[in-house]
């Protein structure tokens, strides 16, 4: 019995991950970064987003990182979205 539903739960499974979309992945311009520099956003904000990562959802890519207090203490989660990875 366990077997039949396992074997069920694969064909299930399988099915569901043949709905999901599948494409390209995603590319960015080649930009030129400078290291020990800050970031800032559209406003001249520095971009808090250490420890963070990269996605791309449509046509935005979108970095979430750690944005810490002065006492180096978690304070949130930053998210920042862009069409390039450089504006």
């Amino acid at each position: 019995m366990l077997r039949r539903a396992g074997l069920i739960l694969s064909a299930v499974l399988m099915g569901v991950l043949g709905l999901l979309p599948t494409g390209a992945p995603a590319q960015a311009a080649s930009v030129t970064v400078t290291n020990a520099t800050q970031f800032t956003d559209t406003t001249g904000a520095v971009v808090h987003a250490h420890g963070g990562g990269v996605i791309k959802v449509g046509s935005y890519y979108y970095w979430f990182g750690e944005n810490r207090n002065a006492d180096n203490s978690f304070k949130y989660v930053s998210v920042y979205r862009s069409t390039d990875l450089k504006t």
